[in-house]
């Protein structure tokens, strides 16, 4: 699981978020390897999309704006690809 950090999103929300999507995961005994991703590391066409997905918690939309506009085709191919998503909250709008 890939999950978007940014260089900006250190919004508290994006911690709790995180902090219970963990708790989830983990309830539910899912066997899973989470990488935080900064803006410099996110790189979804190098990830495997059949096995990955893009977490892009709660953040400021405007703010995820700024910094991943430029990657709005990225993401895309990567699901198209089979890549999964899931956004909370701001990361939702995505």
């Amino acid at each position: 699981i890939y999950s978007y950090v940014g260089d900006e999103n250190h919004h508290p929300i994006y911690y709790e978020e995180t902090e219970l999507f963990k708790k989830m995961l983990a309830k539910a005994k899912v066997d899973c390897h989470f990488v935080e991703v900064h803006d410099a590391d996110f790189t979804p066409l190098k990830w495997e999309p059949s096995t990955s997905l893009l977490h892009i918690p709660g953040a400021i939309s405007t703010e995820l704006d700024l910094h991943l506009k430029v990657k709005v085709a990225e993401i895309q191919e990567f699901v198209n690809k089979g890549g999964k998503f899931l956004g909370w909250c701001g990361g939702g709008y995505w």
